[in-house]
């Protein structure tokens, strides 16, 4: 847990193509919507919760599937969607 993370010239990994992480990554950024923001190059707002990588991110985790075909209309304030059976997605993806 941080308030920011910013990984300036190196590189930002989990797992690789080959070698995929099969466990659960969570990064959780801290701070309250008021605290101070970071400033890049004295111009940019990174606001103040960052994660920022110049450099490389690269992430790879366990292969799941990415698409699925909606069977009902899902509408703004719903909390459920209908897809297609077989799609690996858990609660809460």
């Amino acid at each position: 847990m941080a308030e920011k993370i910013f990984v300036r010239a190196g590189e930002f990994i989990i797992g690789t193509p080959e070698e995929p992480f099969m466990s659960q990554a969570t990064i959780t950024l801290l701070g309250k919507q008021d605290a101070e923001t970071l400033t890049l190059s004295g111009t940019i707002a990174g606001g103040n919760k960052v994660l920022g990588v110049t450099n490389l991110a690269s992430f790879h985790g366990k292969p799941r599937d990415r698409m699925s075909r909606m069977l009902k209309s899902s509408y703004m304030g719903m909390d459920t969607i209908v897809v297609e059976p077989e799609l690996d997605w858990q609660e809460g993806d």
